[in-house]
């Protein structure tokens, strides 16, 4: 039986040899598989002891397409009652007899991005990361993403693979004044090419109080900057000539087109340290990045891009709009995914207000809906002497540890290339296992570490260098990044002086490369090291070849 590539590879390979010349058409065979399967596996929700099995839906999934795709490779039909009969046998007999993670423990607790997480992330990105982005460009890309993602509730894909021709740049009259929109849609999402949701984007966002929220909030200034810096605009390249335009005279919107060049370029592309590559930037990669983000804002729940989308979905939810406004915001076609997947089990209803007749509250439910992230301010990004030790001493680890200092002795009396090509493969493996379990210590370690809401530390005390090295290093960085940690947190209205100074120091440090080497802090004085306690004549220094 030829196994189609939806099973894991291995899976497949390994029970097409043991079990050579068995189908899925009769029940005994499918039972059997689904078995191999639930125990061949690797389950990612925490669980005690070294066994890590899957839940009872994942391997329900895994099933449900493995027969589809069976199906459509072979021209043929599964038996309805025989498909349908799986799911209740992987739940029950199944799931009890190889010990199947079912009903709570089979599921994820969900996380939810609110507003106070949200600003969180944004002045850790800002103010205080200690990530070292191969260029500032990924950094930008990545806030006007997750502003993206909360403003619209797109999808991850929608975002990352959008090119500039799936845009529509207007400027409209607002109270008299001019103002950009903008809208997108993709042509293809969930693989289908009709009726895509189209998300749209103001330059103004005003609270009841007239006031704006802070500029790293504003999603006009992340998008003007990545349109001015990539010359997206067919007719204007610079701040000066797009923030000059008007609306005409006898109408009410302009529209502003776009380059032939660029129409095809993608809007979120990959960046390395030179510059942005030509390809778009990868949803995988881009979901990895967000996770880690959080993390390093203390978060110590594992993020995915549905916390964002859960608590956009509840907003829009609970601020009056219809059911099928929201699933067309949501682009859903099913009430009960919505109700059930994504507006959570933490009812924002004011049930004692309601009875009692009192004044109803909104707020009731946010501060959980924060505290599921379990952010701890002073998280540790390194594990102590003792917990370090521990691992080093662990069996797995010296294993590992004697494999390579081994594989090393035989590099250096490895004769031929592709002894040495397999010898530094099974090195990179055994490096690999390595830091598995030492990612794994540390987040066991983080989710058990005491949370101490308000500390007394100086920058000087801190324990982890991570906490203050931005303001370390700061006096070395470009001067656009420096002052965007101070102007992007402030309130300030659009084209304001602080507004039009963030832009274009965001545009700068999108469109520059800023390598350590052409830092002026770092070039020569009068030919000299710059360091006062080394101030060695650079140009007697020996050149390597």
């Amino acid at each position: 039986m030829v196994f189609p590539a939806t099973a894991p590879n291995l899976i497949r390979t390994q029970y097409e040899k043991r079990f050579e010349g068995s189908t899925p058409l009769d029940m005994q065979t499918l039972k059997h598989f689904a078995e191999f399967l639930a125990l061949s596996k690797l389950g990612r929700l925490p669980q005690e002891g070294e066994t890590k099995l899957p839940t009872a839906g994942s391997v329900r999934g895994a099933m449900r397409r493995f027969c589809n795709a069976w199906e459509r490779e072979n021209h043929t039909f599964i038996s309805l009652d025989l498909k349908r009969s799986m799911a209740p046998y992987i739940d029950s007999k199944l799931a009890k007899k190889v010990g199947l993670l079912t009903r709570k423990r089979g599921q994820r607790k969900k996380a939810f991005i609110t507003i106070e997480n949200y600003v969180h992330m944004q002045k850790r990105l800002w103010t205080n990361d200690f990530h070292d982005y191969n260029h500032e460009g990924s950094r930008i890309d990545n806030a006007n993403l997750l502003n993206t993602h909360c403003f619209t509730s797109a999808r991850c894909q929608e975002l990352c693979q959008a090119k500039y021709k799936d845009l529509e740049y207007i400027l409209s009259w607002k109270n008299g004044r001019p103002e950009f929109r903008l809208k997108f849609t993709r042509e293809i999402c969930k693989g289908t090419d009709i009726n895509q949701p189209e998300h749209s984007f103001a330059e103004r966002i005003e609270g009841p109080d007239g006031i704006p929220p802070p500029l790293f909030a504003q999603p006009m200034l992340y998008w003007l900057a990545n349109l001015i810096s990539s010359r997206a605009f067919a007719d204007f390249n610079t701040v000066e000539e797009v923030l000059a335009l008007e609306p005409p005279k006898n109408g009410n919107f302009r529209i502003l087109e776009w380059a032939e060049d660029a129409r095809e370029k993608p809007v979120f592309p990959e960046w390395s340290s030179t510059g942005c590559k030509p390809k778009s930037k990868n949803p995988k990669s881009w979901v990895t990045q967000f996770s880690d983000w959080g993390n390093r804002a203390g978060f110590t729940v594992q993020l995915g891009l549905h916390a964002v989308r859960r608590e956009a979905l509840i907003k829009v939810n609970d601020n009056g709009y219809s059911l099928g406004q929201v699933l067309r915001f949501a682009s859903q076609s099913n009430p009960g995914v919505l109700v059930n997947k994504y507006l959570g089990s933490v009812f924002t209803v004011d049930g004692a207000g309601s009875y009692l007749g009192m004044k109803l509250r909104t707020d009731l439910a946010e501060d959980f809906r924060s505290a599921s992230v379990r952010r701890n301010p002073g998280l540790r990004f390194s594990l102590p002497t003792r917990e370090t030790e521990e691992l080093q001493n662990s069996p797995e680890y010296l294993f590992l540890t004697r494999e390579i200092s081994d594989i090393n002795s035989e590099l250096k009396s490895s004769k031929t290339p592709e002894e040495q090509t397999q010898l530094e493969m099974r090195r990179k493996d055994a490096y690999k296992q390595r830091l598995f379990l030492e990612t794994r210590k540390l987040k066991d370690f983080q989710t058990h570490q005491k949370v101490i809401y308000d500390t007394s530390q100086q920058d000087h005390e801190q324990y982890d260098w991570r906490q203050n090295h931005f303001s370390r290093i700061s006096h070395m960085l470009p001067e656009a990044r420096v002052r965007l940690a101070q102007t992007l947190p402030t309130v300030a209205h659009p084209r304001s002086p602080e507004w039009i100074t963030a832009l274009k120091d965001l545009i700068s440090l999108r469109s520059d490369p800023y390598p350590v080497a052409y830092q002026e802090e770092l070039r020569p004085v009068n030919g000299c090291c710059p360091v006062t306690t080394c101030s060695i004549d650079l140009s007697k220094v020996q050149k390597k070849d």
